[in-house]
């Protein structure tokens, strides 16, 4: 792996860090194989900042890596939220660590300003939720597009989109947000026109009640469409979260009954159909206490799996008054 030495204000999101840097006491301070994202860059640059002869050790590689290479790591990056997302149990919070790890590996290809990252930080510090939410829908939409066999770049550009989408919040928390975030990103980031248009439209709906603008489907920019599917499931799978079930294909399935009035019918499709692997086979328990594995999981009806349990197999959903509570 080639490495090279970088000052600490030459460091940039989506580096990753080839050797362990250590201060004086032998503290960790970033370990090898770290990927740098704003928060990293910020703490490290202020805790260092009267050491100018401090040198990083960076792969050269991931100072301007490919395309291909970027998006490997982002799609590894939806697959691990997803992962987290059935696994985490009771109040836990969904590790959002690995997937923020790649998805800001993205951000090296728009050329952004420190100004644009210094509005990123801000909303890191004073909305949590708003921040890690975007991650979220960042990785959801990565699984989206790649379900929809989108190329390599698009991928990027979408999910680079869902990290920026509520950034306009950080000025307005109301419907004139995504008119804002586009403000932003265009004077603070060289962001083509495809992402302006995914924060722009992420709440506009194919029936015309979406806002900032009711624009209708023939109108709502694919990247649009991906991110309202995306965006609209991450926040209606809170409720499951809270309580500790992780069974998200119910909130999946709200998107799609949706569709197409509210939702692009094949984004709400791919959302469905690229978390259902990750739900196969998973240890669940049942609201009857029993517990077993998933063995099946019609697609037209994914909110009521069949589960093997010791006594035999239960068909989850009303008929049988049988639900899941619980990923195990």
């Amino acid at each position: 792996m080639p490495v090279k030495e970088l000052r600490l204000k030459d460091l940039a999101v989506g580096m990753e860090v080839a050797k362990d840097l250590v201060d004086v006491s032998g503290r960790m301070l970033l370990a090898k194989g770290t990927i740098l994202t704003p928060r990293l860059i910020t703490r490290i640059q202020t805790m260092l900042a009267d050491r100018t002869d401090i040198a990083v050790h960076v792969d050269a590689d991931s100072i301007a890596p490919t395309v291909d290479k970027q998006a490997h790591k982002l799609l590894e990056a939806a697959s691990g939220l997803q992962q987290a997302m059935t696994a985490v149990r009771n109040s836990q919070s969904i590790d959002m660590g690995p997937v923020e790890d790649a998805v800001v590996t993205i951000v090296g290809q728009a050329e952004t300003t420190k100004g644009l990252w210094e509005f990123v930080e801000t909303v890191w510090e004073r909305h949590h939720f708003v921040y890690y939410h975007s991650v979220a829908v960042a990785g959801l939409a990565a699984s989206i597009a790649k379900w929809q066999g989108l190329p390599a770049n698009e991928i990027l550009e979408v999910s680079l989109a869902g990290y920026f989408h509520d950034i306009g919040k950080v000025r307005q928390d109301n419907d004139n947000h995504p008119w804002i975030g586009v403000e932003l990103l265009t004077r603070y980031a060289g962001v083509s026109s495809r992402v302006l248009a995914g924060v722009l439209q992420h709440h506009e709906r194919c029936d015309g009640s979406g806002f900032p603008n009711g624009t209708k489907a023939s109108g709502i920019d694919p990247y649009g469409k991906i991110l309202g599917a995306a965006n609209a499931f991450h926040r209606l799978s809170l409720a499951s979260q809270r309580t500790g079930s992780m069974f998200l294909l119910p909130a999946a399935e709200q998107i799609l009954k949706e569709a197409p009035v509210k939702f692009d019918s094949m984004a709400a499709r791919a959302l469905l159909e690229s978390l259902i692997p990750f739900y196969r086979g998973r240890d669940v328990r049942l609201s009857s206490e029993e517990t077993g594995q998933i063995v099946f999981i019609d697609p037209a009806k994914p909110s009521a799996p069949i589960v093997q349990t010791a006594s035999g197999a239960v068909e989850c959903g009303s008929r049988s008054g049988i639900h899941i509570t619980e990923v195990i």
